[in-house]
């Protein structure tokens, strides 16, 4: 989009858009702005979109009780405030909440997670669709939950449903990963993917690696069409260039889970120090939450003295970060395969510094380094391969061809919001005609 018609600015930044006559869109995302987390911000930055080109939305979202990074509206979300309905209800006690739960598993149909916010959301929404008459319906991650009330939704207006599944159901998520536990609990979620798979109008996910993924548990899977659609960026929002300092720095910004272990990731750049006898300034930034003892895996490598550690800042500001850093680190879990599509990718490719993947070989961020040469690639069982990839990288900055030898451009072209939104519309305007 033009950014005289969509602008965001630092410092009381604010925001303008060109309303254009569209139709309406429902959203089921339980997590979503203003709980600033990684699947939160991702389907906040659609939304987002949406209104930027036109489309009239509302949201039906509900309390993020888990990590997170912000919990107030601000930029970027603040043009989202009042197409966002948050549902909140008393906890109630134990008799009143298992009375709840059979109330509404029996209209729900799936004993799954999340069932008391579910029926107050399809409540909600059918309240909202007779003043507003939908056109579409779309149910986000980051869980399954979204999907129930969703389904109950299209089911009972007949409007053409979208599904997305940016991180695999709860069944399905590799090792290291913990999927869902129990029989009753692995069966009822295979029974709700088989059956959005028979219902939904579109499935989309964000890599083809884990469309393959989650299709390859249902033989047939319903013959529902599917698609591949990426994370989007931020609409409207032009990075800063790099203020040289002398120093080359390398950012991971966003959630160190546990199965995402640094520790070959330290080690690496251990040996990359050990090996490169860097004669300039050197700093590794952390930012947003983890789960591992960050200071003192780094202090046990030697590392302490190159390490800054920051907590969760909000959005606009990581991004802030990411722009004054050289090398962006994306550390993954070692999956047997890379099926995800991180979406720190699409924040990294917008600001336009090469990215440094410590992933599986055969997956997904393997695939697009190669593909785009947007940064380097590390397998994250291979410290040597960490060193390998910096060292690299950093020869790359010190002769100041960082922009020359690894271009964002290729990669960014996958998360630009026109582009994002030109797949959006083709799948309304096949949905809608």
């Amino acid at each position: 989009m033009d950014s005289e018609n969509w602008v965001i600015r630092r410092g009381g930044s604010r925001v303008e858009s060109i309303i254009r006559d569209k139709p309406r869109i429902l959203i089921f995302a339980p997590g979503f702005a203003p709980f600033s987390f990684s699947e939160n911000i991702v389907s906040s930055k659609l939304a987002l979109a949406f209104l930027c080109q036109g489309w009239k939305i509302d949201v039906i979202s509900r309390v993020d009780e888990g990590p997170m990074y912000s919990m107030e509206w601000h930029e970027p979300w603040s043009p989202l405030k009042d197409s966002t309905h948050i549902i909140k209800y008393p906890l109630g006690n134990r008799l009143i909440r298992f009375i709840d739960l059979l109330r509404q598993g029996a209209r729900m149909r799936f004993p799954v997670g999340g069932l008391r916010w579910a029926g107050r959301a399809l409540d909600l929404a059918m309240e909202l669709h007779r003043k507003h008459q939908y056109q579409v319906v779309l149910s986000r991650s980051p869980n399954d939950i979204a999907h129930v009330p969703a389904m109950a939704f299209a089911r009972q207006t007949k409007v053409p449903w979208i599904v997305n599944w940016d991180d695999p159901p709860a069944h399905l998520w590799p090792p290291p990963y913990k999927s869902a536990k129990g029989l009753l609990q692995k069966s009822a979620a295979q029974r709700l993917l088989g059956r959005v798979l028979e219902q939904a109008s579109v499935v989309t996910f964000p890599s083809e690696r884990l469309r393959r993924h989650v299709l390859r548990s249902i033989h047939g899977h319903g013959g529902c069409p599917t698609e591949v659609v990426p994370h989007i960026g931020l609409i409207g929002y032009a990075p800063s260039a790099r203020r040289p300092d002398g120093c080359f720095r390398v950012c991971h910004a966003g959630n160190l889970s546990q199965e995402r272990d640094p520790e070959t990731f330290f080690e690496g750049i251990a040996r990359f120090v050990e090996r490169a006898s860097i004669s300039h300034p050197f700093e590794v930034r952390i930012l947003g939450a983890s789960d591992h003892e960050l200071a003192s895996q780094a202090e046990s490598k030697g590392l302490i003295k190159h390490l800054t550690i920051s907590g969760g800042l909000s959005y606009l500001d990581t991004l802030s970060e990411l722009e004054q850093s050289d090398v962006l680190v994306v550390v993954e879990a070692p999956c047997e395969e890379g099926i995800f599509l991180a979406s720190k990718v699409a924040d990294y490719a917008q600001v336009g510094r090469p990215l440094l993947a410590v992933s599986p070989e055969n997956g997904t961020l393997a695939d697009l380094i190669c593909e785009t040469r947007a940064g380097e690639f590390a397998a994250c069982s291979q410290s040597e391969a960490v060193a390998d990839a910096l060292i690299a990288l950093y020869t790359s900055w010190r002769a100041g061809r960082l922009d020359e030898d690894y271009s964002s451009t290729l990669l960014w072209e996958r998360f630009r919001p026109e582009r994002v939104m030109r797949q959006y519309e083709e799948i309304f305007s096949v949905l809608t005609t």
